[in-house]
């Protein structure tokens, strides 16, 4: 296993692993906040964020009335490669 956690050489594979927290308790504030209170304490912390947060790497930087914002930085495991031009 490489430092960055990807397994090594492309003939072995990669791996990735990682962790998320329990959505339940997410599950229900959704039931009981409106939806920008929900995505303002998935922001601040003091909600976990869904498992897909985890799967695909992303988070919330802000939410206002019709805009929320994401964050991610493209990992190894995202890449997928262009083809005939396609950018």
């Amino acid at each position: 296993m490489t430092a960055d956690g990807t397994g090594g050489g492309a003939a072995r594979g990669r791996r990735r692993t990682y962790e998320w927290a329990d959505p339940a308790r997410s599950a229900a504030a959704a039931r009981e906040l409106d939806g920008i209170s929900f995505f303002r304490e998935l922001i601040a912390g003091r909600l976990p964020p869904p498992p897909i947060a985890a799967t695909l790497g992303f988070g919330w930087l802000s939410v206002e009335p019709g805009t929320v914002v994401f964050e991610i930085t493209p990992a190894e495991y995202q890449n997928f490669p262009s083809y005939g031009g396609i950018d």
